[in-house]
């Protein structure tokens, strides 16, 4: 896998480091929450974040001493008129006395109410985890072509080969040079076979067509995107998201989308694909083989509801030969459509929303201080 060393480094410390860590929590997520998955994307996304917001709040409640909260924003409430009376009578002795009490007990109260607030932060990261590994995607369905990818490092040669199973279809794939003359790219078609060649991967060209558009299309000045209002250097003939601008010419405009274009397409690695398909429901090992080892990956198949398999199932990070399989990356659906009632966030949206929305109300029924 290939991108820029600030990138590198933050997959290294997420795979390497936090997922080893995050894998041990989500068994207990599983057991707890693992039921939604029964359900569709939305309303599963939305239960857990009304969970989420309900368990924040009941440790708020019952981890805090509420009762020396409860004085405290009264003592406040009772000063903060007082003050206003002193300030009205021009008393600036009684003001700066009274405020710097209300300061005082001020603190204590926020210091109070933060650190019950504290211990909830890593379980909400834990759970946002987990959805984004059982609830963002839609499961494999028996019948469904799926495309699987192995990422390997930067010197990988060869080929790498999945034997098919019972139930279960393999097709390799490898890149179909374009018609002569054409201007388009290499695509991804079905070779048949279970080996397939390890190649510098591509970017789909569909894929890449659609986000062309959509960063074309952000480049315009809009009302409703203030950074369009910032003006860009003159010796600058990029821009980034949070720059973008009215450039001064049209030809510095389609320059800027080439440039940006560009920033946001690193070149991807070594990689090895397929077409796999699973007849019927069940959980299925697919083993990938290269250099003598093999990897596999669980793969559960369901008719209906029920969970996808990892989008990512990492193996290692970095080999003293450089030529070792990383990554087996599934293609799946996303579970949702980003769209306004996400805020265009897709499952982050909802949870945002759900656990926000309830967490602000069920503070004020439960009375919490």
């Amino acid at each position: 896998m290939k991108g820029g060393t600030k990138v590198q480094t933050l997959l290294w410390l997420y795979f390497a480091g936090l997922e080893p860590v995050l894998n041990k929590c989500y068994p207990l997520c599983d057991w707890l929450l693992g039921w939604t998955g029964r359900l569709p994307g939305v309303w599963a996304v939305a239960i857990v974040g009304f969970l989420t917001g309900l368990g924040v709040n009941l440790f708020q409640k019952f981890c805090s001493d509420q009762r020396l909260l409860g004085h405290c924003k009264s003592d406040m409430d009772k000063l903060a008129v007082r003050i206003a009376e002193a300030k009205q009578a021009e008393d600036m002795e009684t003001f700066t006395r009274l405020n710097n009490v209300s300061r005082r007990i001020g603190g204590k109260y926020a210091i109070r109410s933060l650190l019950p607030a504290l211990w909830t932060i890593p379980p909400v990261v834990v759970v946002c985890m987990w959805i984004a590994s059982r609830l963002a995607y839609q499961p494999i369905r028996p019948g469904q072509e799926v495309k699987v990818t192995c990422n390997f490092e930067d010197l990988a040669q060869g080929y790498a080969y999945i034997l098919p199973g019972e139930g279960v279809e393999v097709r390799a794939m490898a890149f179909a040079p374009p018609v002569a003359g054409s201007q388009e790219q290499p695509r991804l078609v079905a070779q048949g076979g279970t080996i397939a060649a390890i190649l510098d991967g591509k970017e789909d060209p569909d894929k890449q067509a659609a986000r062309y558009k959509d960063i074309e299309a952000s480049s315009y000045s809009k009302w409703y995107k203030p950074w369009s209002y910032l003006k860009i250097p003159e010796d600058s003939r990029w821009f980034k998201p949070w720059k973008w601008a009215r450039l001064r010419t049209e030809e510095d405009r389609k320059q800027g989308v080439k440039d940006q274009q560009a920033a946001t397409a690193p070149p991807l690695g070594r990689e090895a694909d397929w077409l796999v398909r699973f007849d019927k429901e069940g959980a299925f090992p697919l083993t990938v083989h290269h250099d003598g080892k093999s990897y596999e990956v669980k793969v559960p198949v369901r008719a209906k509801a029920g969970r996808a398999p990892e989008i990512q199932n990492y193996f290692r990070w970095s080999s003293p030969e450089e030529n070792q399989l990383q990554f087996v990356c599934f293609d799946l659906k996303d579970s949702m459509p980003a769209e306004w009632w996400n805020l265009w966030w897709q499952w982050i949206g909802v949870y945002i929303l759900v656990a926000l929305g309830f967490g602000v109300g069920l503070r004020f029924a439960l009375g919490i201080k």
